[in-house]
């Protein structure tokens, strides 16, 4: 009887013999390299646009909506003026986010906090015809009335 045997090179990928290559699978066709998907582009929010973000009902639509909703903290004696500089990001949904105290005001920070991440969904800002984040500063100023 006779066995007959085969050597055949660059097939099966075993990396004994001189043609083996990491490139090619145990087929020998050359390996698919996955492509790398690019990263979404995370985009800042804008300081400056061509439209700046709106609260719906305009500038006194936002008015209105602080004096509803912003309680008066304890301690604000008659004629005491206290500013709270709030910043935060209109997103291009027109949704609230990250929002910042720039300039405390005391135990008054956590109210205007409180106000300001309950808004309604704002306009929001664009920039070359399409809408995009932008970050916003609201002056929040509190007056002790005499009573």
């Amino acid at each position: 009887k006779q066995i007959c045997t085969a050597n055949v090179t660059g097939v099966g990928g075993t990396g004994n013999d001189s043609t083996s290559n990491s490139d090619t699978n145990e087929f020998g066709d050359a390996k698919k390299i996955p492509e790398k998907e690019p990263e979404p582009e995370i985009e800042k929010p804008f300081d400056r646009v061509e439209t700046m973000p709106e609260f719906p009902g305009g500038v006194e639509g936002l008015k209105r909506y602080l004096l509803r909703n912003l309680r008066e903290p304890e301690g604000l004696q008659p004629g005491e003026k206290v500013v709270v500089l709030i910043r935060f990001v209109v997103d291009k949904d027109g949704s609230i986010d990250e929002a910042t105290i720039v300039q405390s005001g005391g135990h008054f920070d956590q109210e205007v906090l409180r106000v300001i991440k309950k808004m309604p969904r704002w306009k929001p800002g664009i920039q070359n015809n399409r809408f995009v984040a932008v970050y916003y500063t609201l002056p929040v100023t509190f007056v002790g009335f005499e009573d």
